[in-house]
């Protein structure tokens, strides 16, 4: 073990950070995972601001949104926290920051900075580059050649005005012979979904592309010309040409080829050289064309089927009879060899020229795209901040410099690892002046730095980690010359994680193959654990391999089931197992309880099978999972349901379509449903047979009219709305689903699309819609709003949310990627994915960029672009290209290890599952294997989790009370731990308050109820029992569950209505086929709710100014005492004279008179009159109540109602 976790000291980790907070001079600060990075950054901004720079003055750069608003909110909690603080406290505070104590002028400085920030022109300014470099180009619009008005577009918009290009070019293409030519020539070996991606790679190079074609005469031409010249070929061949030339008579041995083959014919094996004879021999009786035909063939003599040289070109014997025949077949080897390279280079050549002139004329449709639209992407946020800040766009750039000299003299750069260099090079350009001409002479501007090498995981978005170092050399080159203060400051004391998890770190990457693309091949990896001595556990569980079963023979029936289990399968159920049986059981120590479902992050390197997989097998256990960081919209089962609906409103005729629709969640048929209506229907389509059926259907069961209803409702009504309108009202209106079985009483009214989707797949369907509403409402500002166009633009892109997982405070699983965890940790974290290596070589997507003799002669000239369109037409520089981009991939893959690794607080395990029979060298699971075997305190210890996966594990468990932390049980923990903090509790005296009486309640008391009273209420009617309805028969399919229900909410919202629509509206309401009322119940219950709505006593109640559902709070002096009542009068109205209350009652056996009212409605009343009265002093209080179960409305007389 190389590492510093076992032997050397831990440093002071205040030192590196008060040097690294220090405002007198420039820092480039090196900060290991979990050593307080943000803090720095934090404290570093308040030192600033203590010592007198404005706010306006600094500029924090971020690397996303999110770490921009953790920064800005911490600031602004430390500041406002100063505002109020006492003057000890916030004097330790600031020495803490200044490493001094602080002067007078400093802590009433330190009291007004809240106010400052706010007060600032812009107030701090903490922005992710782009951010910021969108807020410079509006400053200079004008200077940076972009209209002032520019919109910046999303990835998805792009993506489509990238698309509109494209199809556009490929139509010229038609009519324009270059154009042509060159897609002629690509089209060669390219497939479309190929072809986007290298439009893609283009459009994120196009930097580098304008500075190859230049802006010269001719500049496409000389480009191409470059290309041809870098690669050695000849722009008037083609490959046809060169293999032509390669087959003429001249170009070979004829007459000692045609020796050969009669050697090997005669003296050489029949198998071998009789068959490479026979092709000599149709190589040399063949002409010119022929040879071109049957060159592959005769290559075979000379090459195996996989293109690698034959070890032997003739057999034993001929070698030795005849050793001149293998020479001379040797040097034809040699001849086919350089036809080959030959080869490579025209077409190599060739193809980059086309993707170069076909490329350039889709950027530059592309370009004129967004002009049209004044519209930028992120890349030309970038571009264009850059070459304003350096003058490529303007003749003087003066104004600028100035203008921006007078407004920033601090920059802070967060997360430089994963900086680009054109965002290098917008970063120089504003600090370039800190340091030279007259910004020189301005007084203390610094630059600060922070980043890790180690965690440069971002090659996709073009993060160069080399540049880190560089940039840093220059940027102190530059300081130091001009005679300021340059630091080099590294942090590697970790306050995240364990002393176990950071031995673990070291000790993988203490190999010298391991570190490479970490640290420099002379330095090593190290951390110093803050948490020392609390409890830490690293695992290497065994890889879970393929069981070779049983070979079945060449057919079998059917009939048994098989049970081989594949790997990944395995794994995933194992690990289900193990996280489900930690929950709730394994003690946790650092947090001093047992692991909670938010304790555990799942990390894997893709998604792949594997996490949906383990996500099902969690959810079958009862583990709550937060769900995957990512989702692509349109694969999410919800927006499916959607788009389904959609598709449907284009084309009822669709058999599918609507079947699909009526099993989903909005309508909610079964099989047997679907099967009662799709069957023996003949020709007839399946919308026309629900039609049929709805009309056909008995009084019992009415879900096929009532789906039938729903849709021939939203047929109407689709072209006559927007997509956005549509759907919104889908999911906010009631649909005919099913109310679920275990819904509560008052969730029998219809539920919308929305409730009706979460109901079926659960909450995690909200974000998906939601998303997918946003969309539409995008789609219909942007576009003419059609359904049909929405679809077909959905369909053409991959809209993919990013979900908010970025802590366990809803206590669920989260299971990410690398990638998306980067910045987040957990205590417990597991790394399942560690088998399987990337896939080198990226084969005729990839191009590459190579120094030619233009580059090499001109520092500002672009290296030559190449693009070899398969393997096999790699020429030498664009081979020795590839292997460096795949070496640059390797140590991503290594760094993306470190990442997930140090996500870990207290524990860290690392599992994986493979198909081979041996584990990839190099590895994940390999490297930490490797390390792990190398360390002292290592323990092989059995493990098994079920059938198929068992063997021997590797444990490193370190920290206090951590010996088998492993296996230990929580009831061992808990007890341990207990006797532990009783013991530490002997020795304290016990307070006088713990045997003392406890105090009196204050009054008044918690507040009661008047629904719910002292006095008991009455047994209700049995809902199983017969009844007689108002017209004495017996109840029916309106049960009184449901008649109180729907009474209630006629009251509710009725008189809310124009008195001469309320019968109309009341019978449209219960008409509904959700409610199963037959038209005489339903008629009835209208003249019922009428009668009482009409009462001469109570009518005002239920007309204009009359409130529903009135809150009412107060203080009652009853005969038992002080009450503080809390309640809710169902109707409430106040004249002039007096005030009218009515309350309702729900499923209870209505009295025959008043004189039968049981007393806790009477108290009930009663508590609500006496606050009425309180409220209202001298106007009389009238109550009735109101029996739904009939309805009928009876008035309480005031002698009753008693408190």
């Amino acid at each position: 073990m190389t590492g510093a976790s076992f032997s050397s000291p831990r440093p002071d980790p205040n030192i590196a950070q008060r040097k690294a907070a220090d405002p007198t001079g420039s820092v480039w600060v090196s900060a290991s995972a979990g050593s307080g990075k943000t803090k720095v950054l934090t404290d570093r901004v308040l030192a600033l601001l203590l010592t007198g720079s404005a706010p306006e003055k600094i500029l924090c750069i971020t690397f996303t949104k999110a770490a921009a608003s953790e920064m800005a909110n911490r600031l602004n909690a430390r500041l406002g926290a100063w505002a109020r603080m006492d003057d000890e406290t916030l004097a330790k505070e600031i020495a803490a920051i200044l490493d001094r104590p602080p002067s007078p002028q400093e802590e009433r400085r330190a009291r007004r900075l809240f106010a400052l920030v706010l007060d600032a022109p812009g107030g701090l300014k903490i922005q992710t580059i782009h951010s910021f470099c969108q807020s410079l180009l509006g400053r200079f619009p004008i200077e940076a050649n972009t209209p002032p008005h520019f919109d910046v577009m999303d990835e998805r918009t792009a993506a489509e005005l990238m698309q509109v290009a494209r199809d556009r070019v490929l139509n010229q293409g038609m009519d324009d012979p270059d154009l042509g030519k060159a897609l002629g020539v690509i089209s060669q070996y390219v497939q479309e979904d190929q072809f986007n991606t290298l439009l893609q790679r283009i459009s994120s190079e196009r930097s580098r592309l304008a500075m190859l074609i230049g802006d010269g005469e001719e500049p496409l031409f000389d480009a191409v010309a470059r290309i041809y010249a870098a690669v050695g070929a000849d722009p008037a061949l083609g490959e046809d040409d060169v293999v032509a030339a390669a087959c003429e008579d001249g170009a070979f041995d004829k007459a000692g080829l045609a020796s050969a083959f009669q050697v090997l014919r005669d003296l050489g094996t029949p198998k071998n050289d009789g068959a490479a004879a026979a092709r000599i021999e149709r190589w040399i009786n063949a002409d010119a064309a022929g040879r071109q035909a049957i060159l592959d063939d005769y290559r075979l003599a000379y090459f195996t089927s996989g293109g690698d040289p034959r070890a032997n070109l003739a057999g034993k014997k001929v070698r030795e009879q005849r050793p001149d025949i293998e020479l001379l077949l040797d040097r034809e080897r040699e001849r086919l060899v350089e036809i080959d390279a030959a080869v490579a280079r025209q077409v190599t050549a060739a193809c980059s020229a086309a993707l170069l002139t076909l490329g350039t004329a889709i950027l530059a449709q592309y370009q004129r795209a967004k002009d049209l639209r004044a519209k930028l992407d992120y890349d030309d946020l970038i571009l264009r901040a850059r070459d304003l800040l350096r003058g490529s766009l303007v003749a003087n750039p003066s104004w600028v410099m100035f203008k921006l000299d007078g407004g920033i003299d601090h920059i802070l750069v967060d997360e430089a690892q994963d900086t680009s260099r054109e965002q290098w090079e917008v970063i120089s350009g504003l600090a370039d002046d800190f340091f030279s001409g007259e910004g020189q002479g301005l007084e203390n501007r610094t630059i600060f730095v922070v980043g890790d090498v180690k965690q440069s995981i971002y090659s996709f978005q073009r993060a160069d980690p080399d540049a880190f170092d560089t940039m840093r050399d220059y940027f102190q080159a530059r300081i130091q010359a001009a005679g300021e203060r340059f630091g080099r400051v590294p942090m590697e004391v970790s306050f995240r994680s364990t002393e176990a998890v950071l031995a673990a770190v070291d000790a993988t990457f203490a190999d010298d193959r391991a570190k490479i693309g970490l640290v420099p091949p002379d330095g090593t990896v190290t951390h110093y654990a803050h948490r020392a001595g609390v409890p830490g556990l690293v695992e290497l569980w065994p890889v879970v391999e393929k069981v070779d079963g049983e070979v079945p023979e060449h057919w079998s029936a059917p009939v048994a089931v098989q049970s081989d289990v594949p790997p990944v399968a395995r794994l995933a159920q194992g690990l289900a197992e193990k996280i489900a049986g930690w929950i709730g059981k394994e003690y946790l120590p650092s947090k001093g309880r047992t692991v909670r479902a938010g304790d555990i992050l799942v990390l894997v390197r893709r998604r792949t099978e594997f996490v949906d997989r383990l996500i099902r097998e969690l959810k079958q256990r009862g583990v709550t999972v937060a769900g995957v960081d990512r989702l692509t919209l349109s694969k999410h089962i919800a927006v499916m349901d959607l788009l389904a609906l959609g598709q449907f409103l284009l084309l009822p005729e669709d058999d599918l379509t609507l079947a699909t629709v009526l099993k989903g969640p909005f309508i909610g048929f079964d099989d047997d449903d679907l099967f009662r209506l799709a069957h023996d229907r003949g020709k007839q389509s399946l919308w026309r047979r629900l039609e049929a059926a709805q009309k056909s259907e008995g009084k019992v069961d009415g879900r096929m009219k009532a789906a039938w209803d729903w849709l021939s409702g939203l047929l109407a009504a689709v072209d006559y709305h927007p997509p956005y309108e549509l759907y919104a009202h889908i999911l906010t209106q009631p649909c005919p689903a099913p109310v679920p079985s275990h819904a509560a009483v008052a969730e029998f009214a219809p539920m919308s699309g929305r409730r009706a989707l979460i109901s079926r797949l659960g909450v995690e369907a909200e974000d998906p819609v939601d998303e997918f509403l946003s969309l539409t409402l995008s789609f219909d500002l942007r576009r003419v709003p059609s359904l049909q166009g929405f679809l077909h633009w959905f369909a053409a892109g991959e809209a993919e949310i990013k979900r908010d997982l970025e802590s366990g405070e809803n206590d669920a699983l989260r299971l990410m990627t690398v990638h998306g965890a980067k910045g987040l940790q957990a205590p417990i974290v597991i790394l399942p994915d560690t088998v399987r290596k990337p896939a080198g070589g990226g084969a005729n997507v990839s191009f590459y960029w190579v120094d030619d003799a233009v580059s090499r002669a001109g520092a500002d000239a672009s290296p030559v672009f190449l693009w070899p369109p398969a393997k096999r037409f790699e020429e030498d520089r664009c081979k020795t290209a590839r292997e460096a981009a795949e070496w640059k991939a390797d140590q991503e893959y290594r760094r993306l290890l470190y990442v997930a690794m140090t996500r870990a607080e207290d524990r860290l395990y690392i599992c994986g599952y493979s198909t081979e029979k041996a584990i990839k060298e190099g590895c994940w699971y390999d490297l930490v294997r490797n390390g792990l075997n190398g360390l002292p305190g290592i323990a092989e210890v059995p493990f098994d989790a079920g059938e198929d996966w068992s063997g021997d594990a590797l444990r490193l468990s370190m920290g206090a009370a951590n010996e088998d932390v492993g296996s230990e049980t929580a009831e061992g923990a808990v007890v341990t731990a207990a006797a532990q903090t009783s013991a530490d509790l002997t020795d304290i005296p016990v307070p006088d308050w713990l045997f003392a009486e406890p105090a009196v309640e204050p009054t008044p008391p918690n507040p009661v109820a008047p629904s719910r009273p002292d006095v008991e209420d009455p047994p209700v009617r049995s809902p199983l029992a017969d009844g007689k309805g108002p017209d004495g028969g017996v109840l029916g399919d309106e049960d009184r569950f449901k008649r109180g229900l729907l009474i209630h909410s006629l009251l509710q919202f009725l008189p809310d209505q124009p008195a001469g629509r309320r019968r109309e509206l009341a019978l449209s309401y219960l008409s509904r086929p959700a409610h199963g009322l037959t038209e005489a119940g339903r008629d009835r219950m209208v003249e019922e709710v009428m009668a009482v709505m009409d009462h001469p006593d109570f009518a005002a109640i239920f007309g204009p100014g009359s409130r529903a559902e009135a809150p009412i709070v107060g203080v009652l002096e009853r005969a038992s005492g002080i009450d503080v009542v809390s309640g809710q009068i169902d109707r409430l109205l106040v004249t002039e004279n007096e005030v009218l209350v009515v309350d309702y009652k729900t499923l209870r056996p209505a009295p025959a008179d008043s004189r039968q009212i049981p007393l806790a409605y009477r108290r009930q009343l009663a508590g609500y009159k006496g606050l009425l009265q309180k409220v209202f002093p001298g106007k009389t209080v009238k109550c009735a109540l109101l029996w739904t179960d009939i309805p009928s409305l009876m008035p309480v007389d005031d002698d009753l109602i008693t408190l």
